[in-house]
């Protein structure tokens, strides 16, 4: 049995993102998508996942390109090159 899960969605609108911690689904939002994270233990470490429940077929994915440009995921972490160049050595 999880130590823990929960999860939260966040919508990402011309605007930037909100939470249904606030207020979820706002008039014209663009995308919805879902954060699971989990804990296997009380010690362990937590693991999230992403995954997208919805998109506005009004905006063409360059639309949504340019949007998840300006406005990055919240609360996801950065991966960059040098992570990469690390793992192995």
């Amino acid at each position: 049995m999880s130590y823990d899960r929960y999860s939260v969605e966040y919508c990402l609108t011309v605007s930037g993102w909100t939470s249904n911690k606030e207020d979820l689904a706002p008039e014209g939002h663009v995308e919805t998508w879902e954060k699971e994270t989990y804990q296997g233990s009380g010690f362990g470490r937590e693991s999230s996942t992403w995954r997208m429940l919805w998109f506005n077929p009004d905006f063409t994915d360059e639309q949504r390109a340019s949007l998840h440009e300006k406005f990055p995921f919240p609360e996801r972490q950065k991966i960059t090159d040098d992570l990469f160049k690390n793992i192995g050595s």
